[in-house]
């Protein structure tokens, strides 16, 4: 089935405003938090949007296997941002959406509450324990 530019538009619009939505209800990740995150038992994962697609995207944390995806947030091109949330322990890939599909970073094993930094321009993924 082929669907026209302005469909596959209004779709990606309609799942950015579906994320977001999501990440609202859910308390979704919150941006630059302030405090102690490991002390919340909270991962925070700092990302870097300088891909080279040069687009807006839609950030989430996708178990391997069994699980639900965790939302994160949108960062706009270009920019840096850092989300906090409670992550279960368990396999993950960040996922990129965009209207042009999916970036995924390297697979991660997380154990308890982490700093995770990736960069995507360089695929550089990091992954601390606290």
């Amino acid at each position: 089935m082929r669907l026209s530019r302005r469909t596959g538009t209004l779709s990606a619009l309609f799942m950015a405003a579906a994320f977001a939505l999501t990440g609202c209800a859910s308390g979704g990740g919150t941006a630059e938090a302030g405090g102690d995150a490991a002390a919340d038992g909270l991962t925070t994962i700092r990302i870097q949007n300088n891909h080279t697609a040069g687009r807006d995207m839609i950030y989430r944390l996708e178990p391997d296997g069994r699980g639900e995806r965790i939302q994160l947030g949108s960062i706009a091109a270009g920019q840096t941002q850092t989300f906090s949330q409670p992550v279960p322990a368990g396999a993950y890939w960040i996922v990129a959406g965009s209207d042009a599909g999916d970036v995924r970073s390297d697979r991660m094993n997380l154990q308890g509450p982490s700093e995770i930094s990736w960069v995507m321009g360089a695929n550089r993924l990091t992954v601390r324990r606290r």
